[in-house]
C-alpha cells in the first residue's frame, strides 16, 4: 500500500479527493518528517560519540545529514539481511556506487537511490518504522 494510502487511512482521509499536487505535497511532507526521524534515532546511537568528541548540535546534524544515506546502509548490512550486492539489485544501483556510499566516498546520491534504500530499509527494520508512522500520526493529530 503506498504510504500515502496508508496515511489517509489512519486520518480517515479520502485520498480520491486530493489532486494530484496535494498528494506530492503531501507524500513530500511525509517523506521529510520520516528523514527527521530517522535522524533522531541516529543521533541516539551516536550519543556517546557525540559527547566524546564534543560536537555541538550544529556539528552533529552536519555529520548525521551528511552521512544519512551511508547510516542506512550500515543498518541494513547490520540487520544481516542484505548485502552490498543485495542492495544494488533492490535499489537498481551499480554495486559501485553502493559500496562509494558505504565508504563515504560518494555523499551525494541520486534521490532515486535514497528514496529506494529508505524502502528497503523500512522492509528491513519495520519496528523503527512502526514508532516513527505513530509519532507523525500523533503530531498530525496534536496540530489538528
Amino acid at each position: 500500500m503506498p504510504a500515502i494510502q496508508e496515511f489517509c487511512d489512519i486520518f480517515c482521509l479520502d485520498s480520491q479527493g486530493l489532486s494530484r499536487k496535494e498528494k506530492l505535497i503531501l507524500e513530500a511532507d511525509l517523506f521529510v518528517q520520516v528523514c527527521r526521524e530517522l535522524i533522531e534515532i541516529f543521533r541516539q546511537y551516536f550519543q556517546n560519540y557525540f559527547i566524546l568528541m564534543n560536537f555541538s548540535v550544529e556539528m552533529e546534524n552536519a555529520m548525521l545529514e551528511e552521512n544519512f544515506l551511508q547510516l542506512l546502509i550500515k543498518d541494513i548490512l547490520i540487520s544481516g539481511e542484505y548485502t552490498v550486492a543485495g542492495i544494488a539489485h533492490y535499489t537498481n544501483i551499480h554495486e559501485d556506487i553502493v559500496h562509494e556510499v558505504l565508504i563515504g566516498r560518494n555523499n551525494c546520491p541520486s534521490a532515486a537511490f535514497l528514496r529506494r534504500t529508505i524502502e528497503l530499509h523500512q522492509s528491513v527494520r519495520r519496528d523503527i518504522y512502526q514508532q516513527i508512522r505513530k509519532k507523525i500520526a500523533d503530531n498530525y493529530l496534536s496540530a489538528a
